[in-house]
């Protein structure tokens, strides 16, 4: 926002107004999803927070538009961009000083002392502090290189599974019911967890899904050979 009030062109102005709408839009979405009003919130008043967030975004519009109008009666239209630009130093200080890291980025990019700022952060929250980290499941990566293998193999046992006066439409069919399959696959955990059903019986379930679509491919490949 300060270059674009020193821009010298229309060029710089087009270019540092993209990277101002970029940054405003992560700010935003990292704001609303995360930071302050989810990750910190409980799921009774989530949603309100998020919906207060937001909104702050748009009267805090507002407010610049009511103060930018005398302002606007002195001075050019750059002076703008210099409010913009002092009200963002003005509150990085503040958000790094009253606003704690989010304990789930912590746990998952886990920095040095990432243990000891949870536990501050859980304290000062008036949570019970955890002792130790938990262990990281690596098998969440093993899991996902497997399934995205097996996605791209499909391919392939698409190109060979139906005649080409065929392939178009089987290879769509298919793919249709795997999007549905997509949809599904959130939602189902997402219900089970809901409910109180644990993780281990959740993973298990949704394992026994790949197991028997693992084994009705290899049905197909010996039915094939014969």
């Amino acid at each position: 926002m300060a270059i674009a009030g020193l821009t010298p062109n229309v060029w710089v102005l087009g270019a540092s107004r993209v990277f101002t709408g970029i940054g405003i839009g992560g700010l935003l979405a990292a704001a609303a999803t995360t930071a302050t009003s989810s990750d910190y919130c409980n799921n009774k008043n989530r949603s309100l927070a998020v919906t207060l967030v937001a909104g702050g975004f748009a009267f805090g519009v507002y407010l610049g538009a009511t103060f930018l109008a005398p302002l606007l009666k002195q001075y050019d239209w750059r002076v703008t961009f210099y409010l913009g630009a002092v009200m963002s130093f003005i509150f990085i200080p503040l958000v790094y000083v009253l606003v704690p890291e989010t304990v789930s980025f912590l746990e998952r990019k886990r920095p040095t002392g990432a243990l000891e700022l949870i536990q501050k952060i859980m304290c000062r929250l008036g949570h019970t502090a955890p002792e130790t980290l938990a262990s990281m499941k690596q098998i969440g990566f093993f899991t996902g290189t497997f399934v995205f293998a097996a996605i791209a193999g499909f391919f392939g046992l698409f190109a060979t599974s139906f005649p080409s006066s065929l392939l178009g439409s089987g290879s769509g069919l298919i793919l249709g019911i795997g999007r549905g399959g997509a949809v599904l696959g959130p939602m189902i955990p997402g219900f089970l967890f809901a409910a109180g059903v644990p993780l281990t019986n959740v993973a298990l379930l949704m394992a026994a899904g790949s197991f028997l679509a693992g084994i009705t491919v290899i049905f197909l490949h010996q039915q094939r050979a014969r």
